[in-house]
């Protein structure tokens, strides 16, 4: 049981310890957000919106990979 106790210690140390790098990484994120949301207002002109502002947080999209299931081919 001792070594259970040593280990979350250890755990919670560690945690008191990254606590600021991870108010950092949320500071950048919210940066990072607000510098979208003003480059997707400089982007409307009129009614006619460029989608690429729509585009930056979708950047990856994949495709399911088609197969053909035809047993009786060559």
């Amino acid at each position: 049981m001792g070594d259970i106790a040593a280990v979350a210690g250890r755990h919670l140390l560690h945690l008191q310890q990254r606590a600021p790098l991870f108010g950092q990484l949320f500071a950048q994120a919210q940066g990072g957000l607000q510098r979208l949301a003003a480059l997707k207002g400089r982007l409307q002109v009129g009614k006619l919106q460029l989608t690429f502002a729509d585009q930056v947080a979708n950047a990856v999209q994949r495709h399911a990979a088609v197969i053909a299931d035809d047993p009786s081919g060559p």
